[in-house]
C-alpha cells in the first residue's frame, strides 16, 4: 500500500467528522462556558486496568475479536493513568485519534450498506 493511499484512508470523511466536533463542542461551550476543572488522572489504578486491557486487546487481537470499544478502552485507561501534562495530553490525543477512526469506520460501512 503506498504512502498517498494510506493517507487517503485516514482523511477519509475528516470534514464531515471536523464540523460534527466542532458543532459538539460549540454546543457544550453554550452548555458550560468557561469550564476549567482538574484533571484528576495519575492514579496508580488506572495504570493497573490500562496494562490488562492491553493483555486482553493482544488476546482479542488474536483470537479475531477485538473491537473498537476494546481499542478505545485501551487508550481511555492510558489517559486516565498519566499524570504528566504532556504525556496525559498525547494519550487524549490518541484517543481523540481512536475516535475519530471508528467514527470512519461506522461511516464508511454506512456508505458501504447503502450502495
Amino acid at each position: 500500500m503506498t504512502d498517498v493511499v494510506k493517507l487517503a484512508g485516514a482523511m477519509y470523511g475528516m470534514d464531515n467528522i471536523d464540523r460534527d466536533i466542532r458543532r459538539e463542542r460549540i454546543a457544550q461551550e453554550e452548555k458550560f462556558p468557561d469550564q476549567h476543572l482538574c484533571d484528576g488522572t495519575g492514579k496508580g489504578l488506572w495504570r493497573n486496568k490500562a496494562n490488562t486491557q492491553k493483555i486482553l486487546n493482544d488476546a482479542y487481537g488474536k483470537a479475531g475479536s477485538l473491537t473498537w470499544q476494546h481499542v478505545l478502552e485501551e487508550e481511555v485507561l492510558e489517559a486516565f493513568a498519566e499524570k504528566d501534562p504532556k504525556l496525559l495530553r498525547a494519550e487524549l490525543v490518541q484517543v481523540a485519534a481512536v475516535c475519530v477512526r471508528w467514527i470512519q469506520d461506522i461511516d464508511g460501512a454506512r456508505e458501504v450498506s447503502q450502495t
